[in-house]
Protein backbone atom coordinates (compact mmCIF):
# COMPACT_ATOMS: atom_id res chain seq x y z
CA UNK A 1 0.00 0.00 0.00
CA UNK A 2 1.54 3.08 -0.56
CA UNK A 3 2.75 5.50 2.04
CA UNK A 4 0.66 8.30 2.60
CA UNK A 5 3.16 10.16 4.99
CA UNK A 6 3.80 12.77 2.28
CA UNK A 7 0.00 13.34 1.25
CA UNK A 8 -2.51 16.04 2.49
CA UNK A 9 -5.64 17.54 1.83
CA UNK A 10 -5.07 17.66 -1.96
CA UNK A 11 -8.48 18.09 -3.08
CA UNK A 12 -9.36 20.91 -0.54
CA UNK A 13 -5.90 22.83 -2.02
CA UNK A 14 -6.41 22.04 -5.20
CA UNK A 15 -9.61 24.42 -4.95
CA UNK A 16 -7.83 27.12 -3.20
CA UNK A 17 -4.90 26.64 -5.81
CA UNK A 18 -7.48 26.63 -9.20
CA UNK A 19 -8.64 30.20 -7.52
CA UNK A 20 -5.28 31.43 -6.73
CA UNK A 21 -4.02 31.13 -10.01
CA UNK A 22 -7.31 31.05 -12.09
CA UNK A 23 -7.08 34.59 -13.40
CA UNK A 24 -3.15 34.30 -14.73
CA UNK A 25 -4.41 30.61 -16.36
CA UNK A 26 -6.73 32.74 -18.31
CA UNK A 27 -3.75 34.79 -19.22
CA UNK A 28 -1.23 32.27 -20.13
CA UNK A 29 -3.83 30.61 -22.37
CA UNK A 30 -3.66 33.89 -24.43
CA UNK A 31 -0.68 35.13 -23.68
CA UNK A 32 2.04 31.89 -22.49
CA UNK A 33 4.97 34.83 -23.04
CA UNK A 34 3.76 36.18 -20.16
CA UNK A 35 5.96 34.31 -17.57
CA UNK A 36 8.36 36.08 -15.37
CA UNK A 37 11.49 35.19 -16.19
CA UNK A 38 14.67 36.71 -14.18
CA UNK A 39 18.41 36.27 -14.47
CA UNK A 40 19.67 35.35 -11.01
CA UNK A 41 23.22 34.14 -12.61
CA UNK A 42 26.09 34.71 -9.90
CA UNK A 43 30.02 34.35 -10.55
CA UNK A 44 32.39 33.78 -7.54
CA UNK A 45 36.09 34.21 -7.09
CA UNK A 46 37.30 30.64 -7.19
CA UNK A 47 40.57 29.61 -5.69
CA UNK A 48 43.61 27.30 -6.85
CA UNK A 49 42.08 24.38 -5.27
CA UNK A 50 38.13 25.63 -5.25
CA UNK A 51 36.55 22.13 -4.11
CA UNK A 52 35.75 18.58 -3.48
CA UNK A 53 33.21 16.39 -4.68
CA UNK A 54 32.91 12.70 -3.26
CA UNK A 55 29.41 10.72 -3.87
CA UNK A 56 27.49 8.17 -2.27
CA UNK A 57 24.38 6.28 -2.04
CA UNK A 58 21.32 7.64 -0.31
CA UNK A 59 18.29 5.35 -0.56
CA UNK A 60 14.81 6.91 -1.42
CA UNK A 61 10.74 5.90 -0.78
CA UNK A 62 9.57 5.26 -3.80
CA UNK A 63 6.02 5.56 -2.06
CA UNK A 64 5.66 1.67 -2.04
CA UNK A 65 8.02 1.60 0.63
CA UNK A 66 10.19 0.35 -2.36
CA UNK A 67 13.74 1.63 -1.94
CA UNK A 68 15.48 3.41 -4.75
CA UNK A 69 19.31 3.76 -4.86
CA UNK A 70 20.19 7.09 -5.86
CA UNK A 71 23.68 8.86 -6.02
CA UNK A 72 24.21 12.48 -4.02
CA UNK A 73 27.14 14.79 -4.53
CA UNK A 74 29.02 16.22 -1.70
CA UNK A 75 30.45 19.64 -2.91
CA UNK A 76 33.22 20.86 -0.49
CA UNK A 77 34.46 24.45 -0.30
CA UNK A 78 38.42 23.56 0.76
CA UNK A 79 39.29 27.07 1.78
CA UNK A 80 36.11 27.55 4.24
CA UNK A 81 34.87 23.90 4.66
CA UNK A 82 31.14 24.86 3.97
CA UNK A 83 29.42 22.15 2.64
CA UNK A 84 26.07 20.83 0.59
CA UNK A 85 24.56 17.70 0.01
CA UNK A 86 22.69 17.03 -3.23
CA UNK A 87 20.81 14.40 -5.19
CA UNK A 88 22.23 13.67 -8.70
CA UNK A 89 19.53 12.18 -10.48
CA UNK A 90 15.72 14.06 -11.13
CA UNK A 91 13.98 12.64 -8.06
CA UNK A 92 11.11 10.36 -9.17
CA UNK A 93 9.94 8.81 -5.69
CA UNK A 94 6.13 8.86 -5.30
CA UNK A 95 5.92 9.37 -1.86
CA UNK A 96 4.90 13.18 -4.02
CA UNK A 97 2.18 13.23 -6.47
CA UNK A 98 3.95 12.58 -9.96
CA UNK A 99 2.16 14.55 -12.15
CA UNK A 100 3.98 13.28 -15.75
CA UNK A 101 6.39 11.60 -17.27
CA UNK A 102 8.35 12.16 -20.26
CA UNK A 103 7.87 11.19 -23.48
CA UNK A 104 10.86 9.17 -23.93
CA UNK A 105 10.37 7.26 -20.47
CA UNK A 106 11.16 3.47 -20.29
CA UNK A 107 10.15 3.35 -16.83
CA UNK A 108 6.53 3.92 -16.78
CA UNK A 109 4.60 0.98 -14.64
CA UNK A 110 4.13 2.97 -11.38
CA UNK A 111 4.69 -0.13 -9.13
CA UNK A 112 8.48 -0.81 -10.10
CA UNK A 113 10.89 0.96 -8.31
CA UNK A 114 12.74 2.61 -10.89
CA UNK A 115 9.46 4.25 -12.38
CA UNK A 116 10.27 7.79 -14.13
CA UNK A 117 13.95 6.89 -13.24
CA UNK A 118 15.05 8.31 -17.06
CA UNK A 119 13.88 11.61 -16.98
CA UNK A 120 12.63 11.86 -13.20
CA UNK A 121 9.15 12.59 -12.18
CA UNK A 122 7.31 16.03 -13.51
CA UNK A 123 5.67 17.34 -10.09
CA UNK A 124 3.34 20.22 -9.69
CA UNK A 125 3.92 22.61 -7.59
CA UNK A 126 0.47 23.30 -6.27
CA UNK A 127 -0.81 19.76 -4.96
CA UNK A 128 2.81 19.12 -3.75
CA UNK A 129 4.44 22.42 -1.96
CA UNK A 130 2.56 25.22 -2.27
CA UNK A 131 1.63 26.39 1.40
CA UNK A 132 -0.70 25.28 3.77
CA UNK A 133 -0.89 22.17 3.39
CA UNK A 134 2.34 21.50 0.74
CA UNK A 135 5.74 20.63 2.48
CA UNK A 136 9.03 21.27 0.80
CA UNK A 137 10.55 18.88 3.33
CA UNK A 138 12.02 15.54 1.80
CA UNK A 139 12.23 14.77 6.07
CA UNK A 140 10.95 10.76 6.12
CA UNK A 141 11.65 9.74 2.23
CA UNK A 142 15.54 9.81 2.18
CA UNK A 143 17.42 7.37 4.21
CA UNK A 144 21.22 5.69 4.64
CA UNK A 145 19.94 2.27 4.07
CA UNK A 146 18.50 0.35 1.49
CA UNK A 147 16.28 -1.39 4.36
CA UNK A 148 14.56 2.14 4.87
CA UNK A 149 15.13 2.11 8.53
CA UNK A 150 17.60 5.18 9.33
CA UNK A 151 16.27 8.27 8.35
CA UNK A 152 18.52 10.86 6.31
CA UNK A 153 16.86 13.66 7.32
CA UNK A 154 17.52 17.92 6.05
CA UNK A 155 17.03 17.03 2.45
CA UNK A 156 14.27 19.96 0.66
CA UNK A 157 13.66 21.29 -2.39
CA UNK A 158 16.70 24.41 -2.89
CA UNK A 159 16.00 28.16 -2.19
CA UNK A 160 17.76 30.53 -4.68
CA UNK A 161 20.37 31.13 -1.62
CA UNK A 162 20.92 26.78 -1.73
CA UNK A 163 21.57 27.69 -5.41
CA UNK A 164 23.95 30.54 -5.04
CA UNK A 165 25.98 28.52 -2.09
CA UNK A 166 26.68 25.50 -4.65
CA UNK A 167 27.36 28.64 -7.09
CA UNK A 168 30.17 29.74 -4.73
CA UNK A 169 31.59 26.60 -4.15
CA UNK A 170 31.74 25.45 -7.96
CA UNK A 171 32.64 29.09 -9.03
CA UNK A 172 29.40 30.38 -10.62
CA UNK A 173 25.75 29.14 -10.78
CA UNK A 174 26.18 28.79 -14.68
CA UNK A 175 27.98 25.46 -13.74
CA UNK A 176 25.36 24.09 -11.68
CA UNK A 177 23.27 22.29 -14.47
CA UNK A 178 26.35 20.84 -15.50
CA UNK A 179 27.88 19.49 -12.05
CA UNK A 180 24.31 17.98 -11.21
CA UNK A 181 24.08 16.25 -14.22
CA UNK A 182 20.97 17.71 -14.96
CA UNK A 183 19.27 17.05 -18.57
CA UNK A 184 17.83 19.40 -21.05
CA UNK A 185 14.65 17.24 -20.85
CA UNK A 186 12.30 20.55 -20.28
CA UNK A 187 8.81 21.15 -18.48
CA UNK A 188 5.48 19.75 -18.89
CA UNK A 189 3.07 22.39 -20.14
CA UNK A 190 0.45 22.85 -22.58
CA UNK A 191 2.50 25.09 -24.82
CA UNK A 192 5.04 23.62 -27.39
CA UNK A 193 7.24 26.26 -26.69
CA UNK A 194 8.17 24.56 -23.12
CA UNK A 195 6.59 20.86 -23.33
CA UNK A 196 9.86 18.77 -22.81
CA UNK A 197 12.06 21.17 -24.34
CA UNK A 198 15.57 20.20 -25.27
CA UNK A 199 17.06 23.84 -24.44
CA UNK A 200 15.94 23.65 -20.80
CA UNK A 201 17.20 21.57 -17.84
CA UNK A 202 14.91 23.24 -14.94
CA UNK A 203 14.31 22.12 -11.64
CA UNK A 204 11.60 23.71 -9.03
CA UNK A 205 12.79 26.06 -6.20
CA UNK A 206 11.13 26.89 -2.76
CA UNK A 207 10.42 30.62 -2.68
CA UNK A 208 8.25 31.06 0.04
CA UNK A 209 7.95 34.60 1.01
CA UNK A 210 8.93 36.19 -1.84
CA UNK A 211 6.43 38.80 -3.36
CA UNK A 212 6.87 37.97 -7.28
CA UNK A 213 5.17 34.39 -6.08
CA UNK A 214 1.42 33.69 -7.97
CA UNK A 215 -0.21 32.37 -4.96
CA UNK A 216 -0.50 28.45 -5.42
CA UNK A 217 1.85 28.81 -8.38
CA UNK A 218 5.97 27.37 -8.29
CA UNK A 219 8.65 28.91 -9.15
CA UNK A 220 11.75 27.04 -11.22
CA UNK A 221 15.08 27.54 -11.60
CA UNK A 222 16.53 26.83 -15.66
CA UNK A 223 19.52 26.90 -17.11
CA UNK A 224 18.92 26.92 -21.33
CA UNK A 225 21.17 26.11 -24.06
CA UNK A 226 20.52 29.27 -26.02
CA UNK A 227 21.62 31.69 -22.72
CA UNK A 228 24.74 29.65 -22.53
CA UNK A 229 23.59 27.95 -19.13
CA UNK A 230 22.40 31.71 -17.49
CA UNK A 231 20.78 30.48 -14.31
CA UNK A 232 17.70 32.24 -14.49
CA UNK A 233 14.37 32.54 -12.38
CA UNK A 234 10.58 31.84 -14.19
CA UNK A 235 7.76 32.97 -12.14
CA UNK A 236 5.10 30.78 -13.29
CA UNK A 237 1.37 31.24 -13.13
CA UNK A 238 -0.06 27.62 -13.91
CA UNK A 239 -0.94 25.25 -11.19
CA UNK A 240 -0.86 22.29 -14.28
CA UNK A 241 3.17 22.97 -14.54
CA UNK A 242 5.37 19.77 -14.04
CA UNK A 243 9.05 20.41 -13.21
CA UNK A 244 11.80 18.21 -12.24
CA UNK A 245 13.18 18.38 -8.59
CA UNK A 246 16.60 18.35 -7.13
CA UNK A 247 16.77 17.73 -3.62
CA UNK A 248 19.63 19.31 -1.06
CA UNK A 249 20.65 19.12 2.43
CA UNK A 250 23.28 21.68 4.26
CA UNK A 251 26.13 19.90 6.00
CA UNK A 252 27.89 23.03 7.49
Amino acid sequence: MKNSFKYFAVIAFAVLAFTGCQKEENLLEQKPSEWKEVVMEKNFAVTKVPYLRSWRWVYIDDGWEQAQQCRAFTFTDVPTGKKQEWLAIDAHSQAYNISYLHPNETYTDDMDVDYAKDHGGYYEWAINFASPYGTTSWDGVVYEDAALTIPLNGFKIPTFNDLNKLGSIIGSTSLIRQKLYMQYDGLWSNYSNYHFSTDIAAMWVDCAGDPNVVPGCGVVAMWKISTNNVMTGSYTNMTNLGANIRIVRDIQ
